[in-house]
């Protein structure tokens, strides 16, 4: 059976591994036929509840084996998985379900009572599964209800360019931008990705980001595509980095894939010596860059290990990848576009630069999103077009990465567009000055923000964490800045911190520091 629209990959799965653990959390396993029989249930249930082909339905949990049973569940009915992040401001979570005009919505029994507990409630949403309580206006379903169902084994009607998932991001300004991808988008990075890391059916890969974040769509597509086990690490492992350490070893993982923040909390407390790892064969990583000293200490300590640089914005899944041949030396490239797909770099006036220069990457692939939901005004912008010789037009995304493109044809990340800003008339690129504090010995994190200080004024401040044993002072590492930038880009002020605010997909908060330091100021 071809796989083109998501529910035929666990239909596959069924018809050759039936009794394979598709996905586990904690105690909770499903088989692959198991997760059918769940998707079937789940799928009945929301047609008896009156959803139909393109309705969109969230799916708001923590870390949790539903979480698979909702993606699956719901696209089997034809419909539109929007994974909601639990943690998130209800105000957040109400203004998407109106943007998306949800009347179901899938959610535990703590996400129930935090959700209604807040004066507003959900508009809209008439019907709650995942809860036995008894509200009014909203009709409850509990999990034993819809498996008391007749599961809906009937692949659904459609093509793979229909409209599959939404995955929201706030992007700079703080406000949710649904990112609408196909089945089509879906099964493309599914099978590149099983292609490029090679997955098998006895894969046992770690499932760390949560479902609302596009890179677990690697556990949730990718790893069943090629029939392989997803462990959904439990949000207590996810936060505890000792437990989370003997998780790894225990379950046997052999594919990882994180922001290096996780990998570097795992190096700092001796996981790979105190626990065993021969099973792990890759370690992937994305989502910013991996500080140098860490990556080649990480690398020493997993000589069999292979390391893999993972890029792409959440518009694309991923589109690029560069597989580490050797411990570096240098500051590692984003490497090369994945299949599939092309690019090009281009200048403010979207003309292709020549080789070596740096411009804006521009993606063009398989793997790229429909556009935003109801955002004609951000779709004009997030797109660059072209018309070729014989008059066919070719749409790429902008990524709003600056690049390089070196004489190998490796793709080098110089930073984003929107953290170029210009301080006291000179241009100030933030990603240079964080590289350059992190390349002194004894720094652990930094992150560099310049938030406005009156009208016309900006203060560049950098916030790092140190390392007890090698700690230098503020004013040693200013004088490291000031022999390795100019002195306009050295900042202002360095603080101490012990850590760095971070979202719940790992990455540095920038927004929220920047928002602190601007309110005590």
């Amino acid at each position: 059976m071809r796989s083109y629209l998501i529910p035929h990959i666990v239909a596959n799965a069924v018809e050759r591994v039936p009794d394979h653990v598709a996905f586990k959390h904690g105690a909770d396993a499903l088989s692959y036929e198991a997760l059918w029989t769940e998707a079937g249930c789940l799928a009945r249930a929301l047609h008896e509840m009156g959803a139909r082909k393109g309705d969109r339905i969230g799916a708001c949990f923590g870390r949790s084996i539903k979480s698979a049973v909702a993606l699956y569940g719901i696209t089997l009915l034809g419909c539109v998985y929007v994974p909601l992040d639990p943690k998130s401001p209800k105000s957040r979570i109400r203004s998407i379900a109106s943007s998306c005009d949800m009347s179901i919505l899938l959610v535990d029994e703590m996400q129930t009572r935090s959700l209604l507990s807040e004066e507003g409630g959900l508009d809209g949403v008439k019907h709650l599964v995942g809860t036995n309580r008894v509200i009014g206006g909203v009709k409850c379903w509990s999990w034993a209800d819809v498996a008391s169902l007749k599961p809906i084994a009937d692949l659904p009607k459609g093509v793979d360019g229909d409209l599959a998932y939404i995955l929201h991001t706030s992007g700079t300004t703080g406000v949710p931008k649904g990112i609408m991808h196909s089945h089509y988008s879906a099964l493309s990075f599914a099978s590149l990705a099983a292609e490029l890391y090679d997955l098998q059916s006895d894969d046992v890969f770690g499932l760390h980001s949560p479902a609302f974040f596009d890179a677990s769509m690697m556990g949730y597509l990718s790893v069943p595509y090629a029939m392989g086990r997803s462990i959904i690490i439990p949000e207590l492992y996810a936060q505890m980095v000792g437990s989370l350490a003997k998780l790894f070893s225990d379950e046997k993982i052999t594919i990882w894939y994180s922001v290096p923040y996780v990998l570097i909390q795992l190096l700092e407390i001796g996981a790979f010596e105190k626990y065993d790892y021969e099973h792990l064969n890759w370690l992937l990583y994305m989502g910013e860059p991996f500080p140098l000293g860490q990556l080649r200490q990480l690398m020493e300590r997993l000589p069999h290990v292979r390391f893999s640089n993972v890029y792409g914005p959440t518009e694309t899944n991923q589109c690029t990848y560069y597989h580490l041949p050797d411990i570096p030396s240098e500051d590692v490239p984003l490497g090369y576009v994945w299949g599939n797909s092309s690019y090009k770099v281009v200048d403010r006036d979207d003309h292709e630069v020549s080789g070596g220069e740096e411009g804006e990457l521009v993606i063009r692939s398989a793997t790229t999103m429909l556009g935003y939901w109801k955002r004609p005004d951000l779709n004009e912008k997030a797109f660059y077009t072209e018309t070729t010789d014989t008059g066919q037009t070719e749409k790429y995304y902008r990524t709003g990465d600056r690049v390089r493109v070196d004489q190998e044809d490796r793709i080098h990340y110089l930073g984003r567009a929107d953290r170029q800003l210009k301080i006291r008339g000179n241009r100030v690129e933030l990603l240079e000055v964080e590289s350059a504090i992190l390349a002194i010995p004894g720094v652990r994190e930094a992150a560099c923000v310049a938030p406005k200080m009156g009208e016309d004024r900006r203060l560049l401040i950098a916030l790092v964490s140190l390392e007890l044993e090698l700690s230098p002072s503020v004013e040693e590492i200013k004088q490291l800045l000031a022999t390795t930038l100019p002195g306009y880009a050295v900042p202002e002020e360095i603080r101490v911190v012990k850590q760095l605010p971070r979202n719940p997909t790992g990455k540095v908060d920038y927004r929220k520091l920047t928002l602190s330091l601007t309110e005590t100021e």
